[in-house]
Order: C-alpha cells, then sequence, then structure tokens
C-alpha cells in the first residue's frame, strides 16, 4: 500500500467509528454484539499487543504497573464505593486518553510508513525493542486489523460516560496526531518505545478491565433478554475472530506467523471473552431483578 492509501485508510476510519456506533446504538441486539465486540477486542489487544509492548520497554516492571493499575479501581470499589463513583471519570479519561494516545502514535508511524520507511523502522523498532512482529508489506494490515477496534472502542466507551464533546476530542487528537505522524515517522516510533509512555500503557492496562470491560453504559434495557445473549456471545466470538487473524498476519507484539502466537492470542481472547461474557449477564441479570 502507498502511504497516502494508508493515511487516508487511518483517518476513514476516526470519521466511521461514530457512525457504526451511531447504528448499533438504534438497535437493542445490534448494541449489545457491538458491545461485546468492543469489550473483547480492547481487553484482548491490551493483553496481547499493549501490554507485552510495555514489558519489551520496561521489562518484568510493566507487569508490576499493571498489577497496580487493576488494582486501584479494585480498591476504591471494596473500600470506598463512594470515592470510586467520584474518580471514575477521571479514571476513565486516563483509560481512554491513553488508547487514544497509543492509537495515534501507532497510527501515524504504521500511516507515514512506505515500503521503504517501513522496513527502516521496523528495523530501527526492533533494536528498540518494540516488535510489531509484521515486516512492511502487513504494515498496512497492521493499521486496518489493529487500529479500527480501537478508534470504535474508545468512542463507544466515551460517548455515553462522558458525552459527545470528549469523545469527539479523544477522536480529533487521533486524527490530527495521525496527520502530524505522516511526516514524522522516526518521531512516533521513538514516542512509542519511551519509557514513560510504556508506563503508563501498562498501569492503564491493568485498569482497563475494571473500568471499561466490567461496567457497561446505560443502554441495555431495550431488547429481551434472551435475544441480547445471542447477541453477546456473536459479539464475542467476533472479536476472538479478529484477534486470531491478526495473529495469523503477525500484526500483534508477539512472534510473528508462529503456532505460539496464535496460541497465546486465543486464550487470551477467550479469557477475556469470558470475563466480558459473565459481566455482562451479571449486569442485565440485575438489571432485570
Amino acid at each position: 500500500m502507498t502511504p497516502i492509501l494508508l493515511l487516508a485508510i487511518s483517518l476513514i476510519q476516526v470519521i466511521l467509528a461514530p457512525v457504526i456506533a451511531g447504528l448499533a446504538r438504534r438497535s437493542g441486539v445490534l448494541f449489545a454484539g457491538t458491545d461485546s465486540f468492543v469489550a473483547t477486542t480492547i481487553g484482548a489487544l491490551t493483553l496481547v499487543h499493549i501490554l507485552p509492548h510495555a514489558y519489551g520497554v520496561l521489562g518484568p516492571m510493566a507487569w508490576v504497573a499493571a498489577l497496580v493499575g487493576g488494582l486501584v479501581p479494585i480498591g476504591m470499589h471494596m473500600a470506598f464505593h463512594r470515592l470510586e463513583h467520584r474518580a471514575m471519570p477521571t479514571l476513565l479519561w486516563l483509560v481512554l486518553g491513553a488508547l487514544a494516545l497509543h492509537a495515534m502514535l501507532d497510527g501515524a508511524a504504521l500511516a507515514a510508513s512506505s515500503d521503504a520507511a517501513g522496513h527502516a523502522a521496523t528495523e530501527s523498532a526492533h533494536s528498540d525493542g518494540h516488535e510489531h512482529g509484521a515486516n512492511g508489506s502487513l504494515l498496512g494490515a497492521a493499521v486496518v486489523l489493529h487500529r479500527f477496534p480501537m478508534v470504535l472502542g474508545i468512542w463507544w466507551f466515551a460517548l455515553p460516560r462522558l458525552g459527545r464533546w470528549a469523545a469527539s476530542s479523544l477522536l480529533a487528537a487521533i486524527g490530527i496526531g495521525t496527520v502530524v505522524g505522516y511526516g514524522a515517522v522516526g518521531l512516533s516510533w521513538a514516542a512509542l518505545d519511551s519509557r514513560p509512555l510504556a508506563l503508563i500503557q501498562a498501569v492503564v492496562g491493568g485498569m482497563l478491565f475494571h473500568v471499561l470491560i466490567g461496567h457497561e453504559g446505560p443502554e441495555h434495557d431495550r431488547t429481551a433478554i434472551g435475544k441480547r445473549r445471542g447477541a453477546i456471545v456473536a459479539g464475542a466470538l467476533t472479536g476472538i475472530g479478529l484477534m486470531i487473524v491478526m495473529a495469523s498476519l503477525g500484526t500483534l507484539e508477539l512472534p510473528a506467523s508462529s503456532p505460539l502466537s496464535t496460541v497465546l492470542t486465543i486464550g487470551a481472547s477467550l479469557a477475556v471473552a469470558a470475563y466480558v461474557l459473565q459481566a455482562r449477564w451479571r449486569q442485565r441479570h440485575e438489571h432485570h431483578h
């Protein structure tokens, strides 16, 4: 793919995210399926892309940071439920902002890469510890496959919780950052491999499951529970399928196109899907009672 085409795809993804989310919110079944797909994909990407990258930069400290990030909202929920309610908007801004920053820098670096630049950036990234697991010919696939679910997820979770202005601001930051990064591939790669950013990504990765996936928005009571359960399962399975495709193409942070990469991706995706299913079904049971 040519650099300008990759840039166009990156920007189209930002534009399409609100459109797709808006269509899905018109139907209870589509809402449930899209919500499950987004939650499963974002969670799995965190486990097999964001956190492994943080580990590549920070080493074992990444897992410590992720553990701390996971314990913060859980501790607030257990000990200070009222404090958790007050702090949730701040935690949401932190989590969604970090995801937006990752999508912005990652997408910018990929969109700005021609075949020659892509090989150079990949070689530089490998020497610095950042491995996308993709050669130059697969950078376009990486943009399309793992950037769009992240952009859609940012809008999906931000809109009902933080409002249209905040959601639009996050998407605008991604779009503007992509355009700026189009001419600054080296800067984008350097930012991705910085220790402060890796630390933020690790902490946010730990927070993500409680802050985003464990808390569904208010729009979940439009359709019969049986139909919604089928849509939730279908959405989770679609997310798992997308993650398997990404692993087979070597567009994740794991060893490219290796059986171990696929096995780890499937395992992580199934674990996240199970978490999503139990969270969504528990929320619906509580809502209907």
